[in-house]
């Protein structure tokens, strides 16, 4: 029975000590923890799997369509650049 109420009592001071580590972090501690993640239940639940699915692969064609523009940009670039390299210089009046 020792063993058991030396148990609780270690689990009770972990129990306060993340109380106060969450209240210190701005969160109100356990009890504000347990709000928080009721509240990002309650947002979830509103969005669905196929969802997020849908926003995955409309954010991958992005990214490949952003790749390509720098693609292109980088080549306009380099187009430059030789342009300028290969300038005859203007000669004045």
């Amino acid at each position: 029975m020792e063993e058991l109420v030396a148990q609780v009592g270690a689990l009770t001071r972990v129990a306060e000590e993340l109380d106060a580590r969450l209240a210190g972090a701005g969160i109100g501690g356990l009890d504000g923890a347990v709000a928080i993640c009721e509240r990002l239940r309650t947002v979830f639940a509103g969005v669905s799997s196929a969802d997020i699915e849908r926003m995955l692969a409309r954010v991958a064609g992005l990214q490949a369509e952003l790749e390509e523009v720098a693609r292109r940009l980088a080549s306009l670039r380099e187009l430059k650049a030789t342009i300028e390299r290969l300038a005859i210089p203007e000669t004045g009046p």
